[in-house]
């Protein structure tokens, strides 16, 4: 299996890859989770992808609760924590993020990024057409 490293805060996390059928579901899910606020975002080439979750927080309210919680659980499945447990362990999951609690939102958007990019390199552009 093949991993990407995403890191934050100074931590290395592990994102596994895809199978085509699966991005194509998460890419969906994504599209449909993010719409409600991708027209208040606002893309640049020269922006941070920290810029761009900001944007995603300030308008958090925006967004279906249930279809975060649920896009956040399968996005974990896919993510090694920099002690090598995986997210998606409940134990596991609660005690990496009591002491990295600054990580917990950035991971989980981020490895929406890196989980995709392969299959689809201008996601911020694909999400930013969908109209729900």
């Amino acid at each position: 299996m093949e991993f990407k490293t995403l890191s934050v805060n100074g931590n290395d996390y592990k994102v596994m890859s895809l199978s085509p059928d699966k991005a194509m579901d998460l890419m969906t899910e994504a599209s449909i989770t993010f719409s409600p606020v991708l027209s208040a975002i606002k893309f640049s080439e020269d922006d941070a992808v920290e810029n761009f979750l900001w944007q995603i927080v300030g308008n958090i309210g925006k967004l279906d609760g249930d279809r975060i919680k649920r896009l956040f659980n399968e996005v974990r499945q896919y993510v090694v924590l920099p002690d090598g447990k995986y997210m998606n362990s409940p134990v596991a999951f609660q005690e990496w993020f009591n002491v990295h609690k600054q990580d917990l939102f950035f991971v989980q958007v981020k490895s929406i990024g890196v989980l995709l990019k392969d299959f689809f390199p201008n996601v911020a552009d694909i999400l930013k057409g969908v109209k729900i």
